[in-house]
């Protein structure tokens, strides 16, 4: 399948495709079963994602104790320097 079609396919369902877009989309799926069974499955997941979102809440400040974590780790170039 296209690089194109499956690009397609992500940015309908996260809302993102211009009105030609979706209508191009639609048309690709219409005459595409591949194309059709990706849609499928991706919306799937996306809807099963949304509801695991809201079955639970992470702690107040968790993303911004993440990034800070992530910035205090080496980059893959000082691992490189740190090895030499």
């Amino acid at each position: 399948m296209e690089n194109k079609i499956i690009e397609l396919i992500q940015a309908e369902i996260d809302s993102e495709n211009s009105p030609e877009e979706s209508k191009k989309l639609e048309s690709i799926l219409n005459n595409n079963e591949e194309a059709q069974s990706l849609h499928h499955d991706l919306l799937e997941i996306s809807e099963k994602m949304k509801d695991l979102k809201s079955e639970f809440e992470l702690p107040e400040g968790i993303s911004m104790h993440i990034s800070k974590e992530i910035a205090k780790k080496p980059k893959t170039g000082e691992l490189k320097n740190l090895a030499s």
